[in-house]
């Protein structure tokens, strides 16, 4: 079987195929793949593309002509071809048939996605983020506005705002950031946790997101309101059903997303229910957030789900999974 074929039958939205750029909380403008990376703080990464890095940041060029770079498409298919997670699509040992991507959901339509860090702070200790394992070592900020609005004025038509230091929730300017993107008619699609806002910021929030057709949110919760937190530490259940709830009931196109881990895997479709019950839309994703990266073996982590949910750490063989 083909790389491509694999692709398209497991991942039919994949994003590898098609590079899509990261810009950081600085402004620095990466290929995708780097996500999950220590990009922050990798000082080889720095000596390689130490040219190419400072051409490919906002503040020495637009987004438009950063991805217009020749090297920038040079360094982009290097990065694709060779990482993680295009190895993890080319697997013909591991097809992640669980992995399941609403078809109608406007949010997973990368074809021209940008996606944004704009803040390194977070109120959550996820054990295995890498803000939680390399605390102290990057700047805890937030995107300037003047980075963001260059974002909006390019010619990427939908904005995902994500994040593997920070929720995009807690920029200090988060409602002035979604209000340049309203101004720029830029469909974009919030992910966070959901908790530590209150019943007034979701409001205003809610009639930002409600203002624009192509904006959407999702809500990074694995389990139910016993087991959520047993990952997700410091998350608050009743802020998250409240912002879950008051989202969809607001017509806003609202999505569960749900990492299965061992102590929540018995719960998918009981959160999937409730999901239905709210006017969610619910997707479980598989993980490879297990074994020797962590400090366990595969057999011994305490997090890691039944094989079918596990997606393979990078250099594990089939006899090592």
């Amino acid at each position: 079987m083909s790389t491509d074929e694999i692709i398209n039958g497991v991942f039919p939205k994949c994003w590898v195929r098609k590079v899509e750029p990261f810009v950081d909380v600085r402004g620095q403008v990466y290929p995708c793949c780097w996500i999950g990376t220590d990009f922050m703080v990798n000082e080889q990464m720095q000596k390689m593309f130490d040219p190419l890095l400072e051409r490919s940041h906002l503040d020495n060029n637009t987004l438009d002509e950063i991805v217009a770079d020749p090297p920038w498409k040079t360094w982009s298919h290097l990065i694709s071809s060779s990482t993680t997670c295009a190895k993890m699509c080319a697997n013909p040992d591991h097809q992640i048939t669980s992995y399941k991507q609403p078809e109608s959901s406007n949010l997973f339509d990368r074809s021209m996605s940008v996606h944004m860090e704009p803040t390194s702070r977070c109120t959550l200790a996820c054990d295995r983020c890498i803000r939680t394992r390399a605390l102290g070592k990057y700047q805890v900020t937030d995107m300037s506005l003047e980075h963001v609005e260059k974002i909006a004025a390019s010619g990427f038509s939908h904005i995902s705002l994500s994040g593997n230091f920070g929720d995009p929730i807690y920029h200090r300017k988060f409602h002035e950031l979604i209000g340049i993107l309203n101004q720029y008619g830029k469909g974009y699609s919030v992910t966070t946790n959901g908790s530590r806002r209150n019943t007034d910021w979701w409001a205003k929030t809610i009639s930002l997101l409600q203002s624009n057709p192509n904006a959407g949110i999702r809500f990074s919760v694995d389990g139910l309101e016993d087991t959520n937190h047993i990952y997700r530490v410091n998350s608050k259940w009743g802020d998250i059903e409240l912002a879950m709830r008051g989202c969809a009931d607001a017509g806003i196109h609202t999505i569960w997303k749900f990492i299965v881990f061992k102590h929540n895997q018995h719960q998918i479709e009981e959160a999937r229910a409730l999901a239905t019950s709210w006017g969610v839309e619910f997707a479980y994703v598989t993980s490879s957030r297990y074994g020797p990266r962590y400090g366990y073996s595969m057999d011994d982590d305490p997090l890691k789900p039944d094989e079918k949910y596990v997606i393979p750490p990078p250099g594990l063989s089939s006899s090592q999974k």
